[in-house]
């Protein structure tokens, strides 16, 4: 197939380039000169080469950008990764470290509770001790101070004078008093000396339900006596001392109500003291060396009961309504 030409050639001939073209004419009559084609063609072509230059340096810088780009990030991903190392071997000391301190902890606290019930134990058992130790030595006390102390008995008392008296208040008649006075024995049958001794004692009569009821009133009489003693009410001391072994017979008085208001008790009739139906209830109040006041409760009743008396009747001590501290 015959190869076409295109542009320079027609029929196979050589088509010849004019140099130039005529100069235009103007209406002056002037020519103006043209530019010829050959020169455009290279200057576009020179721009083209130039434009191509452009290109290539700027698709090397691009390149260059990226290769710097992808250097970056791969050191950045270096350096983070060598980051991410580091927090791997922290984080796994920080875990140790906190498998440790737990661990630690467990036995510090298996340690401390161990610790604890042993002093709570011991601490317990040294009150216990203590409350032992206390005890003893109570005891000890208490077996010296009784040992030591003075023991006040009553022996015996005789009566030695007997009457009935009216006694009259300023308002009404309080009726017949049974009045007896006597001797009465104590002893001092402890280790140490007896001080301020003081005796009272009521005659009543032999009814349960009074005797129950007033048996003890001598016992918050003496101590009424007792308190007035060396006052202005009562400025004579009273009191009794006995040493160890020591017995005493002294002289003591007391009195029953007879015919009275109910408010004053039951009756003492006659009849009943001389058929021996009433007790001698008293009690005496004495004190150690240490200040303690210590009580004794005694009581004697007629030995003959329910039959005619003797003058003066003789006592004896009563079964019950006898007590000492």
């Amino acid at each position: 197939m015959p190869e076409e030409k295109s542009g320079e050639y027609v029929g196979g001939e050589p088509i010849a380039k004019t140099s130039a073209q005529a100069p235009i004419q103007s209406n002056g009559g002037q020519s103006v000169p043209t530019l010829s084609t050959d020169h455009k063609s290279d200057d576009n072509e020179n721009d083209t080469v130039q434009l191509q230059k452009y290109i290539r340096r700027g698709e090397k810088w691009l390149i260059g950008i990226g290769i710097a780009t992808v250097l970056i990030n791969t050191g950045i991903a270096l350096i983070y990764l060598s980051q991410l190392k580091q927090m791997r071997i922290a984080t796994e000391a920080s875990t140790q470290a906190v498998h440790l301190a737990s661990d630690s902890l467990e036995t510090n606290d298996s340690h401390f509770d161990r610790v604890m019930r042993q002093t709570i134990s011991q601490t317990a058992a040294s009150i216990r001790a203590a409350d032992a130790a206390k005890t003893a030595a109570d005891i000890a006390d208490k077996t010296l101070k009784i040992s030591k102390r003075p023991w006040i008995a009553v022996r015996g008392f005789e009566i030695t004078e007997t009457s009935f008296h009216v006694y009259h208040s300023d308002t009404k008649d309080l009726g017949d008093f049974y009045s007896v006075m006597g001797k009465i024995t104590f002893a001092n049958t402890g280790q140490s000396i007896a001080l301020n001794g003081l005796s009272y004692f009521s005659i009543m009569p032999n009814l349960g339900t009074y005797l129950q009821k007033h048996w003890n009133m001598c016992d918050w009489v003496a101590a009424q006596r007792r308190a007035i003693a060396g006052t202005k009410d009562n400025p004579w001391p009273l009191g009794f001392v006995l040493t160890p072994g020591d017995t005493e017979v002294m002289r003591l008085g007391g009195s029953g109500v007879g015919v009275t208001p109910d408010s004053y008790g039951p009756i003492l009739s006659h009849a009943m003291v001389d058929r021996g139906e009433y007790y001698l209830i008293g009690c005496t109040l004495y004190e150690d060396q240490l200040g303690t006041t210590h009580h004794v409760l005694w009581c004697f009743q007629p030995k003959v009961y329910d039959a005619p008396q003797a003058d003066p009747p003789v006592l004896k001590k009563c079964e019950a309504f006898q007590s000492s501290d």
